[in-house]
């Protein structure tokens, strides 16, 4: 796991589906608006049937998870600012990237990547300029 820091405060998280210890385990804070959890198990773990109780929330920053599932790209990590890079990185297949704060950028390096990205909705995916500022 590689952690992205800038005074003090975690920008983003990087892991491999290949460092999994067995076992549950959740990264980033409770008071982050994306909850990312990791599971190992073997054959037979149980997983409990279970729904989840509607409840308010409020989200006043998009936090997102980009997964690398084919291919690779070359991931960048900005200050809160927005102005300064902090850490840049490849990104290979079984790879993700977990986005805290400040901003990021992705650029693919190799043909036929493929990528999935997950963040909380509702997000207005036919007007970007509602939803995100570039830099």
């Amino acid at each position: 796991m590689h952690e992205i820091k800038h005074n003090g405060k975690t920008l983003a998280i990087i892991d491999s589906v290949r460092n999994f210890e067995v076992g549950l385990a959740f990264y980033g804070t409770a008071d982050d608006y994306v909850q990312v959890g990791r599971f190992r198990y073997d054959k037979g773990k149980v997983l409990r049937d279970h729904r989840h109780i509607a409840r308010p929330r409020t989200v006043e920053k998009t936090q997102e998870i980009l997964i690398v599932l084919r291919g690779s790209v070359q991931a960048t990590t900005f200050a809160e600012e927005g102005s300064l890079a902090v850490d840049s990185r490849e990104l290979e297949e079984g790879d993700f990237f977990i986005s805290y704060w400040g901003g990021v950028g992705f650029r693919v390096l190799t043909d036929d990547t493929r990528l999935i990205e997950i963040k909380p909705g509702p997000f207005n995916v036919n007007n970007d300029d509602e939803e995100r500022e570039l830099l």
